[in-house]
């Protein structure tokens, strides 16, 4: 709730800064609207997030494990083939460094 109305607080100071509303009265009705639509928002996601969760619940046990085996893996593989690249192109940067400095007359 706390965090609700902070963000909702910063919204509406972000509507007064920017004219959209003025006067006191206006920003008591803007606090009162964000704050019951950011409360509805945050409804939706938790459900959506429940949802999610015992969707998740209902596999099979050899699923929970192949599914995030195969995550971590992929993002291993994916950080490896980054950094080989980067460590690629540092490589040739630094070969056309070299040859750029041999080719200067001192």
């Amino acid at each position: 709730m706390l965090i609700i109305g902070m963000l909702a607080y910063s919204i509406v100071g972000l509507l007064f800064s920017f004219g959209l509303i003025h006067g006191k009265n206006a920003g008591k009705e803007a606090y009162a609207f964000v704050f019951i639509i950011l409360l509805l928002l945050g409804c939706c996601v938790y459900s959506g997030i429940v949802a999610v969760q015992n969707w998740i619940i209902s596999w099979p046990l050899y699923v929970k494990i192949i599914v995030p085996s195969l995550l971590l893996v992929s993002i291993i593989i994916i950080s490896l083939f980054y950094l080989l690249k980067k460590r690629k192109e540092n490589n040739e940067n630094c070969e056309n460094n070299n040859l750029n400095d041999m080719g200067e007359e001192k």
